[in-house]
């Protein structure tokens, strides 16, 4: 007798309640049918005392009649099942919210009259809720992992504290989230032993790793992955940030506070009325010199930040502006130019020693970020080889259609909107030309889709951030800040949710887009497979007490 429209398969198991409620649902019936309760009791097989226990409980629950009628029937047990799953799911392990305001929420609610709301209660089904998500994770990790298609991806890793290290790995492209466990060790050998765990289930091939270049990380994608190591941006302009903006800001300081100086004794001078000339000229050329030294602090400055910015904007394979291919010579040139005047400034400032260290670091980057382009075009070289293209579609492929899908990727992440209409100008430039091709309409327009998805590849081998990763690890640290701890279960759970359960503006899961196929739904997994609420203590004694 199932009346469950959300069907479980697992009734007897995980939801006796909702047993209970059918069997009540059944018995109430029969008695209103003139039956007697024991041809009841003997016919369902339940003892009359029981049947009575749960027709007490729910005839003084202190609710209005129609409230208790629904949320006791087995539809309402249902529906009290799937809110509180549904409020653990958003609130404790999703959002971060403690157990004690679960507690309080079901007391303001009014239903603690039908789920327990004590803190042991809760917290255990909490720990339920943490073990089934965990068991979803391991299973849809197993099973997708045998069908997805061999694929080769680019990681991106750091380490964060919480103050444990905690290792983090993910892929680049799809955001799936493979390495996220605590270690008691940082180096080589803990980041090995965490990737083959990790990956030991899935068809992937690390090619590329892009990090903060931490030491345990390098040697581990060089000795073990024997993988190309990609500097990160971010930290190679942190570092000119943190070596030279301090002692700038220092001397800005200084400057506008003579400037001040001057101009106010200039014009305490004029108010007094005095006109000797001699005295005048001396204050206004005091001035004009503190103007001068502010205004040269002030250049400097925007120097040094317009030489960052140019590094970004340098370490593109393709001319986010234009689209045009960018050589390892030019980057090279280019590099050299904004390291070269930011050095120069560094040298005119008098730089300390502890900064001229930081921008030395900086520009070691420098040969790793013309190696990047080295890897890059070889990639591009060798997946083009493979793809096995006509003269004229290879041309389109490497002149319009990588560029467009670079220049699209570019543009999501653009950091204001005069940025993406300079490259919403050039993506329409590119597809002007692939308009105006005639090369490009003897493809049918399942191959021009191919194709695109293809450039999109190509597109994605060149990866120049960890961002995704340091985001990541921001976002754990909130976590920590407010939990003051995360087990090594919970910190399990936020991996499955953030792989299998965060969507992005297309809806796709981090899963979906890493094993490129569907997965199945881990709240429904959870509603499926959670036991159902517990009842309020103080009704059950009651009821016990009356029917015995």
């Amino acid at each position: 007798m199932k009346r469950n429209s959300l069907n479980t398969n697992n009734h007897d198991i995980v939801a006796p309640r909702l047993k209970q409620a059918q069997l009540l649902e059944e018995y109430e019936r029969r008695i209103a049918n003139n039956e007697s309760q024991r041809f009841i009791a003997n016919d369902i097989e339940v003892p009359r005392s029981n049947l009575r226990h749960w027709e007490y409980r729910k005839n003084n629950i202190p609710m209005p009649k129609k409230i208790v009628e629904l949320l006791e029937s087995p539809d309402g047990q249902t529906f009290l099942h799937i809110i509180l799953t549904a409020i653990h799911y958003v609130f404790v392990e999703t959002g971060g919210c403690g157990i004690r305001l679960i507690t309080s929420f079901l007391k303001f609610s009014k239903l603690h009259n039908f789920i327990g709301p004590s803190y042991e209660s809760q917290r255990q089904y909490t720990k339920k809720m943490e073990e089934k998500t965990i068991e979803f994770g391991a299973k849809q990790d197993e099973k997708l992992g045998k069908l997805m298609p061999k694929k080769k991806i680019t990681m991106a890793n750091d380490e964060t504290h919480h103050p444990t290290p905690c290792l983090v790995g993910m892929d680049v492209v799809s955001n799936f989230i493979l390495i996220e466990k605590y270690s008691e060790k940082k180096d080589a050998d803990a980041w090995n032993k965490s990737f083959e765990t990790a990956v030991k289930n899935f068809n992937v091939d690390v090619f590329q790793v892009t990090s903060d270049q931490g030491s345990g990380i390098v040697k581990h994608v060089e000795q073990h992955l024997q993988a190309h190591q990609s500097p990160d941006l971010f930290h190679i302009q942190n570092d000119i940030t943190k070596g030279i903006s301090g002692r700038l800001s220092t001397l800005i300081q200084s400057a506008q506070s003579s400037y001040h100086k001057a101009f106010e004794a200039l014009n305490k001078y004029k108010e007094k009325n005095k006109q000797d000339e001699v005295k005048l000229k001396k204050l206004n050329d005091r001035l004009n010199q503190a103007k001068k030294n502010l205004d040269k602090c002030l250049s400097d400055a925007h120097k040094v930040k317009q030489a960052k910015q140019q590094i970004g904007h340098s370490y593109h394979p393709y001319d986010i502006y234009t689209g045009e291919a960018n050589s390892s010579n030019k980057l090279k040139t280019e590099l050299t130019n904004q390291f070269d005047q930011v050095d120069a400034i560094a040298k005119e400032i008098n730089l300390k020693e502890l900064g001229k260290n930081k921008l030395k670091k900086a520009r070691k980057m420098v040969s790793s970020m013309v190696k990047t382009f080295d890897f890059y075009w070889n990639m591009v070289s060798m997946m083009i080889t493979s793809f096995m293209l006509t003269t004229g579609i290879s041309k389109i492929f490497q002149k319009i259609l990588i560029p467009i899908q670079y220049l699209t990727l570019a543009k999501r992440k653009a950091k204001n909107a005069k940025s993406k209409k300079k490259i919403d100008y050039a993506i329409s430039k590119l597809e002007e030309q692939l308009n105006n091709d005639i090369s490009w309409y003897t493809q049918t327009k399942d191959q021009q889709a191919d194709l695109f998805s293809k450039a999109l590849q190509c597109a994605n081998i060149f990866q120049r951030s960890s961002s995704c990763v340091e985001g990541r690890n921001g976002h754990l640290s909130l976590k920590h800040h407010g939990l003051h701890n995360i087990s090594d279960r919970k910190l399990r759970v936020l991996t499955i949710i953030h792989n299998y359960q965060i969507r992005r503006a297309d809806e796709t899961t981090a899963a979906e887009r890493f094993f490129e196929q569907k997965h199945d739904d881990l709240f429904e997994y959870l509603v499926k497979n959670m036991p159902y609420p517990p009842r309020p203590g103080k009704l059950k004694k009651e009821a016990l007490k009356m029917s015995a």
